[in-house]
Formats: C-alpha cells, sequence, structure tokens
C-alpha cells in the first residue's frame, strides 16, 4: 500500500505543470440570482401603523354597515376587539396596509400587496361581505320520523314489522332519518 501510494505521488510530482484556464464572465450573468439558493425577501420600511386600521388583519374585520352619501359610501368596520371605524375610498387598513377599493352596499373590496417568495410584489384582492345576524349557517343532525303516506291506492303501505325487518336497517331505526338543517 506505501509503495503504491509513493507511486502515484511520484507521477504526479513528474507530470507537466497544469495551466489555470482563465474564462472572462460578463457582468450580466454574475448580476442574477443564483437558483439554488432560496431569494432574499425585501423588507418594507416604516411599516407602523399609521391609523388604527392598521394594526387588524383584513380577514378579522367585518362589515357591519354602509352609508350612502350625496358624494362617496362609507363603510363601517367592526374589528375583533369591539371597535368600529368608518372607512371610505383609498383608506389603508390591515397588517399589510391594503387599499380600500370599492364600497358597495354588499362589500367592502380591499387590495393588499405584498412580496412573494420570488421576491416579485404581488396583489391580494379580498372581498368583506356584510353578514346578516340571522344568516348563520350551522349544521345540525336532526331526529325526525319519516311519517308513511299512501300515494296509489293499490299498493297497501309496508307494515312497522316488514320495515324492521328490512336487511341494514336496524329494528330501533327503522322509523326514524338524519338529516342536516341550516339555520
Amino acid at each position: 500500500m506505501k509503495i503504491l501510494t509513493s507511486a502515484l505521488f511520484m507521477s504526479l510530482l513528474c507530470a507537466p505543470s497544469v495551466q489555470a484556464i482563465v474564462i472572462d464572465i460578463p457582468d450580466e450573468i454574475l448580476s442574477l440570482r443564483d437558483p439554488f439558493k432560496k431569494p432574499s425577501i425585501k423588507v418594507q420600511k416604516n411599516l407602523e401603523p399609521k391609523n388604527a386600521l392598521e394594526q387588524y388583519a383584513v380577514e378579522t374585520l367585518k362589515l357591519v354597515g354602509v352609508l350612502t352619501g350625496p358624494e362617496k359610501m362609507k363603510a363601517m368596520l367592526l374589528a375583533p376587539d369591539g371597535q368600529t371605524f368608518f372607512v371610505s375610498e383609498r383608506m389603508k387598513l390591515g397588517l399589510k396596509r391594503g387599499l380600500v377599493r370599492r364600497i358597495t352596499s354588499e362589500a367592502v373590496y380591499v387590495r393588499e400587496k405584498t412580496i412573494n417568495l420570488l421576491g416579485q410584489e404581488e396583489n391580494i384582492d379580498t372581498e368583506i361581505k356584510m353578514r346578516a345576524e340571522g344568516n348563520q349557517k350551522e349544521e345540525h343532525l336532526v331526529s325526525s320520523e319519516i311519517l308513511p303516506v299512501n300515494r296509489s291506492a293499490e299498493r297497501p303501505l309496508p307494515s312497522d314489522s316488514s320495515v324492521s325487518e328490512m336487511p341494514g336497517i336496524a329494528p330501533e331505526h327503522s322509523g326514524q332519518i338524519f338529516k342536516k338543517r341550516r339555520r
């Protein structure tokens, strides 16, 4: 083993000298981002909230009402902590300093600008819709009984004993069905 390594070392010393190859790389290529590294995200300066609405995320705000006037519409928004705010078009709101683009009688449209993973500016459009108090979509399982209805005089209705003997239906659930009800 020692003889082999020393012979290899001697052959490298006796080899002709290796010349370095110098390639002139243009500056345009050197200024490009390395595709194997994560892109650096530009941090925006002066992100301190200028008004109270810039302390809340747009998704947490709720539209309570809309005021119509002779010149422009104003919307009343409810913050998560219970405070109410009046906004008009071109006002800034939200953590990402979104701009109120339009106010209608049903919704407020907000556009937020953010920087994605590639370092590009991206617009996020959010719609804050008005919800009625009674329009809570909760689903509950409600038990209801099936009442037999005689639709034709020729066919008799099945008795309770024949329903309970049907395969796949337990006798205690033979006259009930579960369905979803929205409130």
